[in-house]
């Protein structure tokens, strides 16, 4: 093939030399960048948050990806709440695509884009994949309310100045605040030590009747929840009692009811919260814990009051020592993964699928708590309390693979059929695997040619069985110690020095090459255009270093000597001739011109 690439060289030169072909101002040569390969990139947001706690434990993101190449890139940008990028955030590959972990460090909003980049010399075909935004509301830890211990009640024989003590147990103790309600007339504060004690100096010496004492905890670092214990400070022989019960009219809730006329006086048999009323008679709420004793289901828990911090289902039980369900639903608090949750239902099969204490309909966001969010589960009422994973759920979809699942690895082929004969002899093919055949395999599982090599990365398929092939499933057709992948000659003729592209020197192109001038003949001519009759021909534009450029004109010299022979003969014949990658240019010479020139009436071209 050089030879005749440097025939036609060698044509042009001479026609340049005798004067047909006027030559032009060399023109910048123009080089078009080679295409860019494409790359098909699908990315969407798997399992992602809405809204998780401040409670130490990390955001978890899953982008799903479908791509038939790696050569792209995609990468992760978190805004925080103070509208600083985050750094620290760990982007793993995993077998769906990618997964994105960080810590949360402060309450708001998280902003979280990825972008995705072609690698250098690829581009993305359509549809370019879009980036990928999502915001997670990081919201306050539910945070246990303190534990408060006080005495609920001083006896004293004078007014005098007494110590209050007691415990305080919560697990951030330096969040703790503690305030001493003395009577109605002074507030103290207290000081807590690292073990929880406490101990304040209360000056009673100027009070002349008994009076309440009331201590209030408060504690928490995002929602501050409280503890309060009332303490009586019962001053002896002071003040009146009118009922005659032994309870001081100041401190007798009940100071004209039962008493020394009845027969009766406060005891604590019979007046257990010593509020000088009679429990069985005429006392609504024995404990004093501000629920009545009707709904009061631990009537007889002393020296608190019933707050939504202390008590939340205002069930009359201290939360952190007598309610063992904090918030009434039947479940558990060691088993209530919502403790403090919705209030007013009770949790059975139809409200509560899992018995978690969540409810379904409104709090519960994985209802058969398999760790698939309801919105992706495909089974959200199926098989309960058990964990997906890739063993017992190879396609995460919520649906258990032993039990459930009928399509393990989700690829559209079934498992088994109706009798139990396997329909899908790759049951784990790789997830959002293309290409997938009626047997449920993937290019990636199958090798067709029985190369060795799996079609996905064969980029030989067919290859003759028997020939060895590399790493691509490609073989060396021509023996010419080039494999097939990367042999731009894939038909080497035999003896020839075969270059790194598997070609031999006779089948590579002659690159373009032009002089400024020409002075003599078996030069390198300059760049020139040719006049037609559909349009002026470019010669470099058209050069592609394997084709041939024949110009044939008819021509007369001075003697008297012509191509007429060859210009005569039938046109049809000759050109069918021609090898395919000639192209033949006719023309008339006029000598008369001078310098003798083509007339773009008298040239015509076939290619």
């Amino acid at each position: 093939m050089e030879s005749k690439a440097l025939h036609a060289i060698l044509l042009v030169g001479l026609l340049l030399v005798s004067g047909c072909i006027g030559s032009v101002d060399t023109e910048e040569e123009v080089v078009n960048d080679p295409a860019s390969s494409l790359v098909s990139l699908n990315a969407e947001w798997g399992l992602i948050p809405d809204r998780i706690q401040l409670d130490g434990n990390p955001i978890q993101m899953l982008v799903i990806i479908n791509s038939d190449s790696e050569d792209w890139s995609g990468e992760p940008i978190i805004i925080t709440p103070e509208i600083t990028s985050l750094r620290e955030y760990n982007w793993t590959k995993v077998s769906s695509g990618y997964q994105l972990t960080f810590y949360p460090q402060s309450i708001g909003d998280y902003g979280v884009q990825i972008q995705f980049e072609a690698s250098s010399g690829f581009e993305f075909s359509e549809p370019v994949p879009a980036t990928l935004v999502h915001t997670i509301k990081v919201i306050p830890p539910e945070e246990d309310a303190p534990i408060l211990s006080a005495p609920t009640s001083i006896s004293l024989d004078e007014p005098t100045v007494v110590w209050l003590e007691g415990t305080l147990t919560h697990a951030l103790l330096d969040s703790c605040s503690l305030t001493i309600a003395v009577g109605e007339e002074s507030i103290l504060t207290g000081n807590i030590k690292s073990d929880g004690t406490w101990k304040v100096l209360v000056d009673l010496s100027d009070y002349t009747q008994s009076l309440e004492i009331q201590t209030v905890a408060e504690c928490g670092k995002f929602t501050p929840k409280s503890d309060t214990v009332v303490t009586q400070i019962l001053l002896e022989d002071s003040g009146d009692d009118a009922d005659g019960d032994g309870i001081q009219d100041s401190e007798d809730s009940c100071p004209n009811g039962y008493g020394v006329s009845d027969g009766w006086s406060s005891t604590a048999a019979s007046d257990q919260d010593n509020d000088g009323c009679h429990d069985l008679e005429e006392d609504l709420d024995d404990d004093n814990d501000g629920i009545f004793d009707e709904q009061d289901l631990c009537p007889t828990s002393f020296g608190w009051l019933s707050t939504p911090d202390a008590d939340y289902d205002s069930d009359g039980c201290h939360d952190t020592d007598d309610d063992d369900d904090d918030d009434n639903d039947g479940v558990k608090d060691s088993n209530d993964l919502c403790q403090t949750g919705l209030l007013g239902w009770s949790s059975s099969t139809f409200s509560d699928w899992d018995s978690d204490g969540c409810s379904d309909y409104d709090e519960d966001l994985d209802d058969d708590n398999d760790g698939i969010y309801d919105t992706l589960d495909s089974c959200p009422k199926g098989l309960t309390n058990w964990l997906s994973n890739t063993s017992s759920d190879y396609d995460s979809d919520g649906c258990a693979d032993s039990t459930e699942d009928y399509d393990d690895d989700n690829d559209g082929v079934m498992d088994v059929n109706n009798t139990g004969s396997i329909l899908d002899v790759c049951p784990k093919t790789p997830i959002n695997a293309t290409d997938v055949d009626e047997n449920g395999c993937a290019a990636i599982e199958r090798d067709t040619d029985s190369d060795g090599v799996n079609d996905y990365d064969d980029q030989c398929q067919g290859t003759p069985l028997g020939l060895q092939v590399n790493d691509f499933g490609c073989a060396d057709l021509d023996a010419d110690g080039v494999y097939a992948n990367v042999d731009n000659c894939p038909d080497s003729p035999a003896k020839w020095t075969i270059d790194e592209q598997g070609c031999a020197v006779v089948q590579a192109p002659v690159p373009w090459s032009t002089a400024s001038s020409l002075t003599g003949p078996m030069q390198i001519v300059p760049h020139f255009s040719v006049p037609t009759l559909d349009g002026t021909f470019y010669f470099q534009q058209e050069w592609t270093g394997y084709d041939i450029y024949y110009f044939l004109f008819k021509y007369t010299n001075s003697n008297g000597n012509s191509n007429s022979a060859t210009w005569g003969q039938n046109p049809g014949t000759f050109i069918r001739s021609l090898p395919k990658n000639v192209h033949l240019f006719y023309g008339s010479l006029f000598p008369s011109l001078h310098p003798p020139n083509l007339l773009s009436n008298f040239s015509w071209a076939y290619r």
